[in-house]
C-alpha cells in the first residue's frame, strides 16, 4: 500500500472525513474516491498504484485513516492531524484478519488464531497488550461506545473486550449457546447479536443482559454484516433466499421472516433506518424492503460488476461496487443519489484542492501506460527517528516508484532540511538537547514530489538506554515470518528491530515494538536473515544497537498444490493428480489426499499422484490435497471425480476393403452403461456404429492406418488403437491388337511406362497385356485435352477406354490409366475417386 495517494500540495485538505466525507475504493483503476455524503459528489480521487486490482478495506474517522490491502496484507496509516503518512505494517494474508479503528484505538483481529492485538493508530506499532481467546473466533467490530465484540464458538460465548493503548482484556463473557456451536455475529450499537446456526437461536448481549429468541426457520447458512446500526438487525439465509428481521426492543425481541422475489440471489442484507437493503448477487441492484418484508424499491447499479459492499458510515448507507465506477449514498428517508467514482468534472467545496487522474477507459490509447504505473512516488513510510547526543539518526522505507526512479529524498525538520540521494538514512547533527524534533521525508521522481511521511517527535539527549542483549531469532511459520526476542532494557520505551541480509540492512522496513519481542513479516521464505535491536527511551533517544542475532531462514506451510485433477481409474478407485505446491522455505515432506467419503491417502513429498481405493462406485467424490512441511499443513487444493473406470476396449479383427476397414471390437464398461462408440483412422473423421463393429470409410487402397476406437461411460472415455490396412488395388494391363494392317501388331511391343506422368517424359519400360500391376495413386495429365501431347483414348486396343489420369506404380513409374484396368472403380474415369491424388 506504499502508493501515491495524494500529491504533497493537496495534502492539507485531502483526508478530512468530517462533514459527511467518506472514502470509497475502486479496484480496477486502483483509486480511492472521496465522497461527500450530503451531496453525493466525488470531490477528489487519487490513484493507489500499488493496489490496482486489489481488495482494499478503508477504516476512517476524523483523526486517522487506515488502508488495509487484503491481497498483500499491507496496512498503511495516515495521521489526519499532522497530515502525513506515518505507519506501515504487514499483517500477512495467511490468516483471517481484520484491522479495526475506533477513536484512537486500532486493533488487529486474527480470527483464525484467536488474537486481538492493539496498535498505535499513528505508527501502527504493536503494543504489548494482546487478548488471547480460544481460536477460531468470529465477528469483530466496535459498538458506538468503543467496546469490541467477539464470539468464541468452541465455548459458546460472546466476549466484550476493552482495548486501548493501556490494556486488552475480556471485560465481559456471556454464554449464549452450547459449546462447539456454529456461530455468526454482528455487533450492534450497544452489544452484539449471536446467531446459532444449528439451534436456530438469536441471542442479544447488551447492557440490559442476555436475551434469546428461537427462529422458526433453518439458520444453517445464516449471514450477517459485521456491524449493524440501529435497533433492527437483518440475518440473511442465502439458500432459502430469505431474510430474518430482528427488532431489538427494550423489553422484548421480535422476529419476522420474508422471502426475496424470484430471480433475486440475495447477498448479505443490511438494516438501515428501519429498512432492509438486500444486494442482488445475480445482477447489479439492491432491493429495498420494509422490516415486515414489503418490497419498497430497487436501487439499480447499472453497469456495476462484481459484489456490492453495503456499509453505514456518517449516518448514511453507502453502496459501493469496488470493481466498477458505480456507487450510491442512501439517506434515512430512503432517498438515494448515484455516485460516479470515475467522473472527471470534479468540483469541491471551498478550500478543497481537487486533483483527479481519470480512470482508464476501454480503448483509451493511454490505458496501457496507466495500467503499468505513472505518477509521483509513494510515501516513504515508516520514518524512524532515533535521537542521540545533539543528533538524530533518521531512516525511512523505500517509496513506491510509480513509473519513475527515485531521484532524491527531501528530509526536513524544524530548523533545517537536506536532500539525500542513493540512501535511505541520514544523521542530522548539530541539534539541541532537550528540544523535540519531527522529521518529514518526501520522495521525488520525474513526475514530481510524493506525499510526505512523518516520524514521531524525538528529543536529543545524552541519556540513552542500554544495549539489548541475548537477541535470538527463530522462524515463526504460524506468523508468516520470524520471531525475534531479547532481554528487556531498563528505561526503554520501545525497540527498533532492523532486518539484515548479508550483514547490511535489507529492504524490509524497521519494526518498532514496545515489548521485548517482535514478529517480522515481509521476509522471503528460505532466505537467510539476521536482526539487530536498538532500545529507545521516552525522549526517543536510542542506545547502541545489539549484536546481530543468529541466522534464521523463515518458512511457512506450503501453498496449495497446483492444477489439481482426478480421474476414476477403477470400479472403486480414483487417481488424484496435482502439480507441486510452493514449499515456502521448507521442503514438502508429504501430501495428504482426503476424500469426502473414504480414508485419506498419504504419499511422499515428491509424489504427483495418489490412488484412492474403497470408494463408492458411481458417486462423485471431492478430494482435498494438502502439502505438508515442518510448519504443518498448507491450505488445500480441491478437485472431484466420479468413482469408476472409463471403458476398456479390445480391438479384434480389422478386415479391409479398398476404401474402408471394418473394425470389430469389444467394450468393458466396468459395470456402467457404454455409449458413444466411435472409430476412425488416426487424424481422420470418426464414424459411429454399434459398440462391437464400426466401418471406417474414406480410406485409400493399399495403405496402413492406425485405427482408433473410443467408448464412453459416466466416468470418461476409453480408447484403444490397432494397426490396420486397406486392400491393395490391382489392375490388369490391357492392349489387344486390332483387326487390320499395323493394328494387328500394335500391342506386341507392349505399352510404355514412363518416369513421370507425361507422354513427353522418358520411357522407363514397357508393360504387356495381361500383366498385373498395383495402383498406388493418381495424377491428372499435365497437358490440356486438346493438346496432341496429352493422353486421350486407348482406341480399339482397350475397348475405346478414355481417361486423362496417370497411375503411379509401386516402383515410382507411371502408366496411363487407359492401359490399366483396375479391379475396382475403374469405370469412374472422370474422377477415379477410388485412388488418392499423388
Amino acid at each position: 500500500m506504499l502508493a501515491t495517494l495524494l500529491g504533497a500540495g493537496a495534502f492539507v485538505d485531502a483526508f478530512r472525513v468530517s462533514d459527511g466525507n467518506t472514502w470509497l475504493w475502486s479496484s480496477k483503476p486502483g483509486s480511492a474516491s472521496r465522497v461527500n455524503a450530503n451531496s453525493g459528489r466525488v470531490d477528489m480521487r487519487q490513484p493507489l498504484v500499488d493496489a490496482r486490482g486489489h481488495r482494499v478495506r478503508i477504516s476512517q474517522n476524523d483523526k486517522h485513516l487506515i488502508l488495509h490491502d487484503l491481497d498483500t496484507g499491507r496496512v498503511t496509516s495516515v495521521d489526519l492531524v499532522r497530515m502525513g503518512f506515518t505507519g506501515t505494517l504487514n499483517v500477512g494474508v495467511e490468516s483471517d484478519i481484520s484491522v479495526l479503528l475506533h477513536d484512537d484505538t486500532v486493533v488487529v483481529v486474527d480470527r483464525a488464531k484467536g488474537l486481538v492485538r492493539v496498535l498505535d493508530p499513528v505508527t501502527l506499532r504493536a503494543s504489548k497488550h494482546v487478548l488471547r481467546l480460544p481460536p477460531p473466533i468470529v465477528g469483530g467490530a466496535f459498538d458506538k461506545d468503543g467496546t469490541l465484540w467477539l464470539a468464541v464458538p468452541s465455548q459458546g460465548t460472546v466476549v466484550a473486550a476493552e482495548v486501548s493503548e493501556k490494556s486488552a482484556r475480556a471485560a465481559r463473557t456471556e454464554a449464549v449457546t452450547e459449546p462447539d456451536a456454529d456461530l455468526a455475529m454482528t455487533t450492534l450499537d450497544d452489544g452484539a447479536l449471536a446467531i446459532d446456526r444449528r439451534l436456530g437461536t438469536l441471542t442479544v448481549v447488551g447492557g440490559d443482559g442476555v436475551r434469546s429468541t428461537r427462529v422458526r426457520a433453518s439458520l444453517d447458512d445464516a449471514e450477517a454484516p459485521p456491524r449493524t446500526v440501529g435497533g433492527v438487525a437483518a440475518v440473511t439465509l442465502p439458500k432459502e433466499r430469505a431474510v430474518v428481521v430482528l427488532k431489538v426492543g427494550k423489553e422484548k425481541l421480535s422476529t419476522s421472516r420474508f422471502e426475496v422475489p424470484d430471480g433475486v440471489e440475495p447477498g448479505t442484507a443490511v438494516a438501515y433506518a428501519g429498512r432492509i437493503y438486500v444486494p442482488d448477487d445475480k445482477k447489479p441492484a439492491v432491493h429495498v424492503f420494509s422490516a415486515s418484508g414489503k418490497r419498497m424499491d430497487t436501487l439499480d447499479m447499472n453497469g456495476a460488476k462484481g459484489e456490492l459492499e453495503l456499509e453505514v458510515r456518517e449516518g448514511k448507507l453507502f453502496i459501493n461496487a469496488p470493481d466498477s465506477s458505480q456507487a450510491r449514498v442512501v439517506d434515512e428517508d430512503g432517498s438515494s443519489q448515484e455516485i460516479n467514482k470515475y467522473r472527471e468534472d470534479v468540483t469541491g467545496g471551498s478550500g478543497v484542492n481537487s486533483r483527479v487522474m481519470p480512470a482508464p477507459k476501454p480503448g483509451d490509447k493511454d490505458s496501457k501506460d496507466r495500467d503499468e504505473e505513472q505518477g509521483p512516488p509513494g510515501p516513504p513510510v515508516p520514518v524512524t527517528a532515533v535521537a542521540g547526543d545533539e543528533k538524530v539518526n533518521v531512516s525511512w522505507g523505500g517509496a513506491a516508484l510509480n513509473g519513475g526512479a527515485i531521484r532524491h529524498y527531501q528530509v526536513a525538520w524544524n530548523g533545517g532540511s537536506r536532500k539525500v540521494r542513493g540512501s535511505r538514512s541520514l544523521i542530522v547533527d548539530g541539534l539541541t538537547n532537550g528540544k523535540a524534533y519531527t522529521f518529514r521525508v518526501v520522495a521525488t521522481n520525474k513526475f514530481g514530489e510524493g506525499p510526505p511521511a512523518l516520524s514521531e517527535p524525538v528529543t536529543p539527549t545524552d541519556q540513552t538506554p542500554g544495549q539489548p542483549r541475548n537477541v535470538k531469532a527463530a522462524a515463526a511459520p504460524d506468523e508468516g515470518g520470524a520471531k525475534v526476542t531479547w532481554d528487556a532494557v531498563s528505561g526503554a520505551r520501545d525497540y527498533i528491530v532492523t532486518t539484515l541480509q548479508n550483514g547490511l540492512p535489507s529492504n524490509v522496513p524497521p519494526t518498532t515494538v514496545t515489548d521485548n519481542q517482535a514478529i517480522i513479516r515481509g521476509l522471503t521464505y528460505g532466505e537467510a536473515y539476521r536482526f539487530t535491536v536498538q532500545a529507545r527511551n521516552d525522549s526517543g533517544a536510542g542506545g547502541e544497537a545489539s549484536a546481530p542475532s543468529n541466522e534464521v531462514r523463515p518458512y511457512a506451510a506450503p501453498s496449495p498444490p497446483q492444477n489439481p485433477r482426478a480421474q476414476g481409474t477403477g470400479a472403486n478407485q480414483v487417481t488424484v493428480y496435482w502439480d507441486p505446491a510452493a514449499a515456502n522455505g521448507d521442503p514438502v515432506s508429504k501430501y495428504v489426499v482426503t476424500p469426502s467419503a473414504g480414508n485419506p491417502v498419504t504419499v511422499g513429498g515428491n509424489a504427483r499422484q495418489a490412488v484412492v481405493n474403497g470408494l463408492p462406485t458411481g458417486q462423485t467424490i471431492t478430494f482435498q490435497i494438502t502439502a505438508h512441511n515442518q510448519a504443518g499443513a498448507g491450505n488445500p487444493a480441491t478437485t472431484s471425480a466420479k468413482v469408476g473406470q472409463a471403458p476398456t476396449i479390445t480391438i479384434g479383427s480389422t478386415p479391409g476393403d479398398y476404401n474402408s476397414v471394418t473394425v470389430n471390437f469389444s467394450v468393458d464398461g466396468h459395470g456402467m452403461a457404454v455409449r458413444n462408440c466411435t472409430a476412425k483412422a488416426a487424424g481422420g473423421n470418426a464414424y459411429t456404429g454399434s459398440c462391437s463393429q464400426i466401418v471406417v470409410k474414406g480410406l485409400y487402397p493399399g495403405k496402413s492406418y492406425t485405427l482408433v476406437v473410443n467408448a464412453t461411460n459416466d466416468i470418461g472415455t476409453g480408447e484403444a488403437r490397432k494397426a490396420g490396412a486397406t486392400k491393395r488395388l490391382l489392375g490388369t494391363v490391357r492392349c489387344k491388337n486390332g483387326p487390320t494392317g499395323e493394328q494387328q501388331t500394335y500391342c506386341d511391343k507392349g505399352v510404355r511406362v514412363y518416369d513421370a506422368p507425361a507422354q513427353t517424359a522418358n520411357p522407363a519400360y514397357r508393360a504387356f497385356d495381361g500383366q498385373r500391376k498395383q495402383a498406388v495413386c493418381k495424377r491428372i495429365d499435365p497437358y490440356p485435352a486438346n493438346d496432341d501431347r496429352s493422353i486421350k483414348t486407348a482406341w480399339i486396343y482397350n475397348n475405346n477406354k478414355s481417361s486423362r489420369w496417370w497411375i503411379k506404380l509401386p516402383d515410382g513409374k507411371w502408366i496411363p490409366h487407359i492401359w490399366l484396368n483396375l479391379d475396382a472403380g475403374d469405370g469412374d474415369t472422370a474422377n477415379l475417386a477410388i485412388l488418392p491424388k499423388c
